[in-house]
């Protein structure tokens, strides 16, 4: 029954990290365009620079909320071996990220989704780059057909 709970729960962790990550990622997308010309004013030949590191900041924000749930989640479950916001932090964190000490360990109760957690994070940091390289190209080769043309 727990191993189910674990699923379960885990399965809702990722459907609210995706759901926190398409919202994110698609307000991005709408506000590049808006904010373009405003760099462009700002920052002259190099808006583009400021543009990417507000879009990586973005993402990293993003992937900071989804582990800070995760941290809640998980200190709710096992209190026992994450018994204060550091350590709960910690372990999500390392779990999120995939590395995984093992330093700090769950309950065999709940163990599972400190896995799917694991899962979860792979899955988003590999959207996050994705998303990242998109915005890239987006934008740099735009630029190249604009120096093609002179």
């Amino acid at each position: 029954m727990l191993l189910l709970t674990n699923l379960i729960l885990g399965g809702i962790m990722i459907l609210i990290t995706i759901i926190i990550h398409a919202m994110a990622y698609n307000w991005v997308l709408n506000t590049i365009p808006r904010v373009a010309a405003i760099f462009t004013k700002f920052f002259d030949r190099i808006w583009k620079m400021p543009l990417l590191v507000m879009v990586v900041l973005f993402v990293i924000t993003a992937i900071f909320i989804d582990i800070w749930l995760w941290t809640f989640l998980l200190m709710a479950l096992d209190n026992t071996h994450l018994p204060d916001i550091e350590t709960g932090l910690y372990y999500a964190s390392t779990s999120f990220t995939t590395v995984g000490y093992g330093d700090v360990i769950l309950s065999k109760d709940w163990r599972i989704l400190g896995t799917v957690c694991a899962i979860n994070g792979m899955f988003l940091f590999g959207w996050s780059a994705a998303f990242i390289y998109e915005i890239m190209e987006k934008l740099y080769h735009d630029d190249a057909i604009i120096k093609k043309k002179r």
